[in-house]
């Protein structure tokens, strides 16, 4: 498969599964609070690393950027716009692949709504 198609459906899944917390307010807040533990564990585990040294770099990026409590939106419009796909809040229905609708991804490629 494609590398750019294989970002657009993990876009679309991402989108899906982000879109599923924020419409469960349950949801998004067992995905924050495990986003907090991890956070809590990576410092905890990587004191050390986080302290000094030539890690630290690394290890405040893993912990900010990875394991944080940030929004990937800007991160996953930038994919989106590398793999010829526009991101979902801004998709209309002259797009190629709009509406994405993380039902549709099936199979590694997307498949158009019916009536689309």
């Amino acid at each position: 498969m494609e590398p750019a198609n294989q970002i657009r459906i993990a876009l679309a899944k991402v989108t899906g599964l982000r879109t599923d917390a924020r419409e469960d307010p349950r949801l998004d807040e067992s995905v924050r609070w495990v986003k907090q533990f991890q956070t809590k564990r990576f410092e905890s585990t990587y004191s050390d690393l986080i302290a000094d040294g030539p890690y630290r770099g690394a290890t405040r990026f893993f912990l900010d950027e990875l394991y944080g409590e940030v929004s990937y939106a800007e991160r996953d419009a930038q994919f989106s716009k590398i793999a010829g796909a526009k991101p979902p809040s801004v998709t209309g229905p002259h797009d190629s692949y709009s509406p994405i609708d993380r039902h549709n991804v099936q199979g590694g490629v997307f498949s158009r709504p019916s009536g689309s």
